[in-house]
């Protein structure tokens, strides 16, 4: 099975394609990309998500979603951090990526957000996805 992650932080945003093989519970990297559309800049509690960032960050996504169907993706994990919790217009650019791409979005809590670093830490030691 072939899945897509992308991790939309306040300044950068990350593609990681990989195959998972069930039977033994792995997983292979395929490829990953990395950006820096810094989305939040200029961003401050009070402020949503600039326009201009917004337009970076759409840029980047039409080219992750062209490399996801293009690699066949079955599934699609989209998780977004603390711009996404911080800013007034987050809720609305969520749904509107979502309806764009029929993507589910997740905003991560801070602590959830500490504990996908751990499991990622952990993956890249073991190669086994560890069920939790």
């Amino acid at each position: 099975m072939i899945l897509a992650s992308i991790d939309l932080g306040s300044n950068s945003v990350i593609l990681l394609i990989m195959e998972y093989n069930p039977s033994t519970n792995s997983i292979i990297k395929i490829s990953d990309f990395y950006t820096t559309p810094r989305i939040s800049e200029s961003l401050t509690i009070n402020d949503g998500i600039s326009e201009l960032a917004i337009g970076r960050l759409e840029n980047v996504l039409m080219e992750f979603n062209r490399i996801i169907k293009d690699s066949r993706c079955e599934q699609v994990i989209v998780s977004a951090t603390n711009a996404f919790r911080i800013a007034k217009n987050a809720i609305k650019l969520k749904k509107f990526l979502e309806e764009k791409y029929n993507w589910k979005i997740s905003i991560l809590k801070g602590e959830e957000e500490r504990g996908y670093h751990f499991w990622v830490l952990l993956y890249r030691n073991t190669k086994r996805i560890i069920p939790f």
